[in-house]
């Protein structure tokens, strides 16, 4: 099956490193467009993968950028594990198109150490950690069968609203 005039996973994987290493060295649109006698628009159009690059502009690019042609193409490698490392690359993909993930990838390129870097990763991974934890333990809350202790029971031995099962969303007797 042919490509042509399609773009495919690599095209969007190398639009999004165009787009990280121009956000990081916080270089506007409209520089590298008038870089490449391009519309800013087109460059847009490069970055989210909507259009394909001929290698003649990639280079043009890389240089612009002061990098490598293969960064454009680190983490391609083909025998890793597909179906994971595609996931993760969504992922990654997906929060980098928000304001807030630019800020945090741009924010970490300038920290020039790598123990600083790794300690906020990994400052960041027990906040994810955390927060799915108490997710958790809401939904399992949630869940749990309601508990009537004798004194919670009115004079017809139906259970009373207390507030722990109000705060709960319970109602009485169920």
């Amino acid at each position: 099956m042919s490509t042509r005039g399609r773009t495919t996973a690599v095209d969007v994987r190398v639009g999004h490193r165009i787009r990280a290493a121009r956000l990081a060295q916080r270089i506007p649109q409209r520089e590298v467009a008038k870089a490449l006698g391009v519309t800013f628009q087109q460059v847009q159009k490069y970055e989210n993968g909507a259009n394909r690059i001929a290698m003649g502009r990639l280079h043009l690019i890389a240089n612009f950028l002061s990098l490598p042609m293969s960064y454009f193409f680190e983490g391609l490698d083909a025998n890793q594990s597909a179906g994971l490392r595609n996931a993760e690359m969504k992922a990654i993909d997906v929060v980098l198109k928000t304001k807030e993930g630019t800020r945090v990838a741009a924010a970490l390129s300038r920290i020039n150490s790598v123990s600083l870097r790794r300690q906020i990763a990994e400052l960041l991974e027990a906040i994810i950690a955390r927060d799915n934890e108490e997710k958790a333990f809401a939904t399992e809350s949630q869940l749990a069968p309601s508990i009537v202790h004798v004194g919670d029971l009115d004079n017809q031995n139906h259970p009373r609203e207390t507030t722990s099962s109000m705060a709960l969303g319970r109602l009485p007797g169920g």
